[in-house]
């Protein structure tokens, strides 16, 4: 009894601190209209540059990633918090879905001058604003190299045309917006579609040492063009586990298919609670209409 008691504590507490993504762009929406109205009103302007934990920011305030920043200083405390812990100086890391550099440049301080942050963004509209915000840090940024690709598995060529990469917070073009997580579509038009496994080649990136994974329902695409890497360089992983954003619900069982596959085991992001291998039993902790981000590593 006391064990499924822990065990059920433990599931109601990761829910509870785990609203979904709507709720948090619902509140962030009402905290975010009256500082728009002031800097629109007085500095004429939503765009706003900034210095936060010395790193500089350009910085959309109707946008939710941005106006994350702006308030707390970062995106995704806990998130950013593991990032820290894990990576290392002279660390080589890549940034795939880096949308505005909101880790990549956190990232690029931690590995310094020896290490090397790979920051993939496909989007035009995000990878704009994340080489903009690597010019204006260009003594931290000089370790990291931005890519405006797509990673694939390399069989759908030419398919997709649209990613998510923007969270408005205003009520405009709420019919764009995805029901789960409030997202809204972004051209790849100028993104070049290749597998991870041949980036890593093609870049000749011979050891890897962790993945940040944050694509919205597309894992599968990169994580079936990576099998080589998983299975050789066993890169620890940060990512969102969000089955309800995929189209398809097969999608997700097949990513974790994928990992535990490939000896990968799924942890809590301060790496003190372990979490089941099995999907179904996986999908349980996960809230409605929600996500966890997780640690995956190959357990020695």
């Amino acid at each position: 009894w006391d064990y499924l008691h822990i065990k059920n504590w433990k599931l109601f507490s990761i829910k509870f601190m785990n609203f979904s993504t709507k709720s948090k762009i619902f509140f962030a929406s009402i905290l975010n209209r009256p500082l728009v109205f002031f800097f629109e009103k007085v500095l004429d302007s939503k765009i706003v540059r900034v210095k936060r934990n010395s790193l500089f920011w350009e910085l959309d305030l109707t946008e939710g990633i941005d106006f994350s920043i702006f308030i707390f200083w970062f995106f995704e405390r806990d998130t950013s918090k593991a990032i820290k812990r894990l990576v290392n100086s002279g660390d080589v890391v890549i940034d795939i879905g880096a949308n505005i550099g909101a880790h990549t440049l956190p990232i690029s301080k931690l590995i310094g001058d020896k290490g090397k942050v790979y920051a993939v963004e496909p989007t035009n509209y995000a990878y704009k604003k994340l080489i903009n915000n690597l010019l204006i840090n260009d003594i931290f940024s000089k370790n990291v190299q931005a890519d405006q690709i797509i990673l694939t598995n390399g069989n759908n060529k030419g398919v997709i045309h649209n990613l998510y990469s923007s969270w408005p917070l205003t009520s405009k073009n709420v019919d764009q917006k995805h029901n789960v997580h409030q997202g809204v579509l972004r051209t790849i038009s100028g993104a070049t579609e290749v597998s991870l496994d041949n980036y890593l080649l093609n870049n000749n990136i011979t050891s890897l040492d962790l993945i940040k994974l944050d694509v919205d329902g597309n894992e599968l695409g990169v994580l079936s063009g990576a099998k080589n890497v998983l299975k050789e360089m066993k890169p620890v992983i940060i990512m969102e586990l969000a089955p309800e954003q995929y189209d398809n619900e097969n999608d997700f069982m097949e990513v974790i298919k994928i990992l535990v596959l490939a000896g990968y085991n799924f942890y809590s992001l301060n790496e003190k609670f372990k979490y089941p291998n099995a999907p179904l039993d996986l999908v349980g902790y996960i809230p409605k209409n929600g996500s966890i981000n997780v640690v995956a590593r190959v357990d020695c």
